[in-house]
């Protein structure tokens, strides 16, 4: 996560001089010539860090929604270099090319037959239906301590020695100030990063997301845009964590305004209310009222 912008960095540091970096359209910068090392957890493999000298230095996030960012980078830009345009995009296409293009199995494939009665192979010629994705998506965060970037995250934080949080990444001026001390010495990385974090189309998706929930707490009513289909499933996700007993189950079409969420969340039958069996089976993760 951000592991190659980093690595980026701390050579710059090591030269004592800022180095052009260019990134694809998806935000990643995977497809630089020069060979960086790479100094964040690793989701898919076991290769959390490399070494700095005597130290092992590390990406980490902390919480639900820092998950949820690592996540939807995962399904958006992480892989190999291949992936230059929007993963989300691809992924909602053609799943089969997804992987290709990521360079990393998708344990989706697996599950499709057994969770939906979709079978991946014959669905080669069309796109996955939209709420099966979505759906999908959504379990991985109902069930986020199962999935295995929390799985390395939690590791990476235990094994090593200097620390990088992930807000700290997103952020120019505390970025600056721990990178500094690291390296004892002063880059202005300020126009770089100002590039990293337009390029990022995740902070600019979780701004709408956001906005969206809140227009729902405050009951107002605002159009919803086109989301991609993973702002779809967190935004399920949170209303459900909100609405303990209420499920979000849709089919390929999304909400078009927040009307439309207050109205289903306000009249939803009493008879069908119940939580869903996930959080039931998750109980000691969450609790009525826990966000």
């Amino acid at each position: 996560m951000h592991g190659n912008f980093i690595g980026h960095l701390f050579y710059c540091y090591e030269k004592k001089e800022m180095v052009q970096l260019e990134f694809n359209k998806n935000g990643n910068s995977h497809n630089r010539e020069r060979h960086v090392n790479i100094y964040d957890l690793s989701y898919h493999n076991a290769r959390y860090t490399q070494e700095q000298g005597d130290k092992l230095y590390g990406i980490v996030y902390n919480g639900t929604n820092e998950f949820y960012y690592g996540l939807r980078r995962s399904f958006d830009a992480a892989g190999g270099a291949g992936l230059r345009d929007s993963g989300i995009e691809l992924l909602e296409k053609d799943v089969w090319q997804f992987i290709k293009a990521r360079e990393v199995h998708l344990n989706f494939v697996d599950d499709a037959m057994g969770m939906y009665g979709l079978d991946m192979q014959v669905s080669k010629s069309r796109p996955v239906p939209r709420n099966i994705l979505r759906n999908y998506i959504l379990l991985n965060l109902i069930t986020y301590m199962k999935h295995s970037i929390w799985k390395s995250n939690e590791q990476i934080k235990k094994m090593t020695d200097k620390i990088l949080y992930l807000h700290e990444v997103l952020d120019y001026k505390k970025l600056k100030q721990k990178l500094d001390k690291f390296f004892d010495t002063s880059l202005d990385f300020e126009n770089l990063h100002r590039t990293f974090i337009s390029v990022n189309g995740t902070v600019d998706a979780q701004k709408i997301e956001s906005d969206i929930l809140s227009a729902v707490k405050q009951r107002k009513e605002m159009d919803i845009p086109q989301l991609d289909v993973v702002s779809e499933a967190n935004i399920l996700y949170k209303l459900e964590r909100e609405n303990f007993d209420i499920p979000f189950l849709l089919s390929n079409s999304f909400y078009t305004n927040t009307a439309e969420i207050i109205e289903y969340i306000d009249h939803f039958p009493s008879y069908l209310k119940r939580p869903n069996r996930l959080f039931e089976k998750l109980h000691k993760f969450y609790a009525p009222g826990d966000k």
